[in-house]
């Protein structure tokens, strides 16, 4: 789990649970603190994709947690920054789909360089 809200402030701590425990992580790479941020879980690969959410302003930065680091990706093309964002692992087509806020756009992460838009 990352990030969240609580109140007046936000987060940007990372919590693993191993079945029975959750524990927190002390990293010193990880995303800016934010809550509503996006995020799929890829089977294949075992990673967490991240993206945008909220603090302040709209994020629009897509981040990918191996299990034990954060390491920011930088896409060629991405949606813009958003909050409103469903994302789900796709298992017949083996990719991480966003569903784009308002529009009728849906974007697909396969760990290429830029994301992929399609219209829905």
């Amino acid at each position: 789990m990352f990030g969240g809200r609580e109140q007046y402030s936000t987060s940007n701590e990372t919590w693993l649970f191993d079945g029975t425990d959750w524990s927190s992580v002390s990293l010193w790479q990880k995303p800016d603190s934010r809550y509503n941020a996006s995020m799929a879980y890829n089977p294949d690969d075992g990673t967490m994709l991240l993206f945008g959410g909220y603090r302040y302003s709209y994020f629009n930065d897509t981040w990918i947690w191996n299990g034990s680091s954060w390491q920011e990706e930088s896409p060629s093309t991405h949606p813009g920054a958003d909050n409103r964002m469903d994302m789900f692992f796709d298992k017949d087509r083996r990719r991480i789909v966003y569903l784009e806020g308002d529009t009728r756009y849906s974007w697909e992460w396969t760990g290429a360089p830029g994301l992929e838009r399609r219209r829905i």
